[in-house]
């Protein structure tokens, strides 16, 4: 098996971004922490499982992590063919797709256009304002949710009117 670096270096062949990576190893499986561009990723390899994570992290805050599907979803990328975790393909197959991903639809954001990281971070706190509200954590089908995720600003009045109206505050 090649090694990480090997991997790493393979994957980003044709981009002109340096990476820098930090690597932490163990018996089960290994982490790297990546700089690419004006970018932060955190990819998690599992031995059991056989599969890498990949993880944009918030150069602000890193224990905002977001996953590369939310990150392409929020891009309105289609992510029907992204490896899943547990998909049973090799460590470079998992890299070499992820880092295609990003070089052909998140070069904005190695360039430092984090504005999709700002939008999850808002989506992340909203969501948790709207489970508060709702009482439930089985809010992803909800209309307040849906709108807000569509940057329908009327979810804010709706879940007003929705505590209002069950004599919630």
């Amino acid at each position: 098996m090649k090694s990480l670096r090997e991997m790493v270096r393979v994957a980003l062949i044709d981009t002109d971004f340096g990476v820098k990576h930090k690597l932490s190893s163990g018996p089960l499986g290994w982490e790297v922490y990546c700089s690419l561009g004006k970018c932060k990723l955190r990819l998690v390899y599992d031995r059991m499982y056989n599969s890498i994570e990949c993880l944009f992290e918030d150069p602000k805050n890193h224990r905002n992590c977001f996953s590369l599907k939310s990150v392409l979803n929020i891009n309105n990328v289609d992510t029907s063919q992204l490896y899943y975790e547990y998909s049973n393909v090799s460590p470079e197959e998992y890299l070499r797709q992820y880092f295609d991903f990003i070089k052909k639809h998140l070069m904005h954001m190695l360039h430092g256009d984090l504005r999709s990281i700002d939008r999850l971070l808002l989506i992340k706190k909203n969501y948790t304002l709207i489970q508060k509200k709702l009482g439930t954590s089985f809010v992803f089908d909800h209309p307040i949710y849906l709108k807000m995720i569509q940057e329908d600003d009327s979810w804010i009045d709706d879940l007003e009117q929705f505590t209002t109206s069950e004599g919630k505050t």
